[in-house]
């Protein structure tokens, strides 16, 4: 055990002691508590020889001011469903999505799935903790605790649109969290703007996917996961598809609010760039799998949500980690 001395303003002094991690955290309390407006949190190590670089960086973060900021960027999925065959598919396939992510420790938890009824509304709420430890980028790993690694994702869904949360609340509070609207419109492009300006007029930049033709990273490419390749009920779709085949657009806007200073661009971006590969991969997935779930109906669904939860609830303390990571 030894001790540093930290300084979070120019006259107060907070002493702590390194390791375990849990000191980290009260640093960031106490200064938080200073009250100062803006500050520097100057670290002073005695023993900075023998202090780990990667718990340097943690507490320099920590002892940081909060900051900020919200990105907002909207993404566009072409899809050649109807919006009824959109909606069990999409369903079906975050299902097995969750079972082929889910094992050794980590992936999904289902914690609540039934219907709602809010303020004239009606839908379908589900709550779920996504244990990520492997699936976040490594610079997160680097500097998370144990155990912080849960996100809480609250969805409810009045088909044709969808309200997604997420958050961290066990760790970051109040620090962190993102949401995610979609909405399904009939359409035979991408072309239409303006589907979020109930919501906000401040988008960043607008994102076009394509699950045919835009490039796949070489770890998630699976020729049975390629629309023009795999054995679908839909058949191949052509490079040219999108000029007579799109019958629907997915529209999400994305919305990521970071509050701690120092991982604010870092985490940001990374989670913008995480969302066009999960969008992309589970738009191809869903494609490919149509034979699984095209026959079936809102209430086959229901079932198979029940039946998924059961298997994620054995598989996941079980066996290897599985499914989509972050290097």
């Amino acid at each position: 055990m030894f001790h540093c001395t930290v300084s979070a303003a120019p006259q107060s002094g907070i002493r702590c002691y390194t390791p375990p991690y849990p000191q980290f955290f009260l640093c960031r309390q106490l200064a938080r508590q200073l009250s100062v407006a803006t500050y520097l949190c100057k670290v002073y190590f005695d023993c900075l020889g023998k202090m780990n670089t990667n718990l340097l960086v943690m507490l320099v973060v920590l002892c940081s001011s909060g900051g900020n900021a919200i990105t907002r960027r909207e993404y566009r999925i072409p899809l050649p469903f109807t919006l009824e065959e959109y909606r069990i598919g999409h369903l079906w396939s975050t299902g097995k999505w969750s079972l082929l992510n889910t094992g050794g420790g980590e992936g999904v938890e289902v914690v609540v799935n039934e219907p709602y009824e809010e303020d004239g509304e009606s839908g379908h709420f589900t709550h779920k903790i996504f244990h990520l430890a492997s699936k976040v980028p490594k610079v997160i790993r680097m500097l998370a605790p144990k155990g912080s690694l849960e996100i809480h994702e609250k969805s409810w869904n009045r088909f044709t649109e969808v309200k997604t949360v997420t958050s961290n609340p066990d760790y970051m509070k109040d620090g962190y969290h993102t949401t995610t609207h979609t909405r399904l419109v009939k359409a035979a492009d991408c072309d239409q703007d303006n589907i979020f300006s109930d919501i906000s007029s401040d988008i960043d930049d607008v994102i076009h996917l394509d699950i045919v033709n835009d490039p796949i990273a070489s770890s998630d490419y699976k020729v049975d996961e390629d629309p023009t390749k795999c054995d679908s009920g839909f058949g191949n779709l052509s490079p040219d598809w999108q000029k007579s085949e799109v019958r629907m657009c997915v529209h999400k806007l994305v919305e990521v609010e970071f509050h701690w200073f120092g991982l604010q661009g870092t985490v940001e971006s990374r989670i913008q760039k995480v969302c066009p590969r999960f969008f992309r991969n589970l738009h191809r997935q869903m494609f490919c799998w149509t034979d699984n779930w095209i026959r079936l109906s809102i209430d086959d669904i229901r079932v198979w949500e029940d039946e998924v939860k059961d298997e994620l609830d054995k598989t996941r303390t079980i066996g290897e980690v599985r499914g989509m990571s972050e290097q």
